[in-house]
């Protein structure tokens, strides 16, 4: 009868927990504007307006993304759009696909997009994050 009773107990302490787990899943996270609110200035990502001297991408010509073959039954021309975080550290630290072809073209374009290389932003002389809108596109 114990062992009922503990096996009982551990059962609802699980059922507990899953719904925890699943209300908090379910919690809406914040919008970047929430959120850029709530951060100190050193951390904030700066739109390309707001910066003093915007990013600097050094150009690397053989990093161009290529469609597999699961795009060829696509248009003649794929794109994708991304949005990226040109961090301050001079890494990218977000990509962020906002419009694609619906193939493998798109992830090699974020993987091309995470690969950039730049000179970060500046804001009152110092390094800061910047957004950045990056598109690639290929036609057949």
């Amino acid at each position: 009868m114990r062992i009922l009773i503990h096996i009982i107990g551990l059962v609802t302490l699980l059922v507990i927990g899953m719904h925890t787990s699943q209300a908090q899943e379910r919690r809406p996270s914040p919008s970047p504007s929430e959120s850029q609110k709530n951060e100190p200035a050193k951390d904030r990502v700066y739109s390309s307006k707001e910066v003093d001297v915007k990013a600097k991408i050094k150009p690397q010509p053989n990093d161009v993304p290529q469609p597999g073959r699961d795009c060829d039954e696509f248009d003649y021309r794929l794109r994708a759009v991304l949005r990226v975080v040109l961090h301050k550290s001079g890494i990218v630290s977000e990509v962020t696909l906002v419009k694609g072809s619906g193939c493998s073209f798109d992830r090699e374009a974020i993987g091309v997009a995470r690969r950039i290389k730049f000179e970060p932003a500046r804001k009152d002389g110092q390094p800061v994050s910047q957004y950045l809108q990056v598109e690639y596109e290929f036609k057949k």
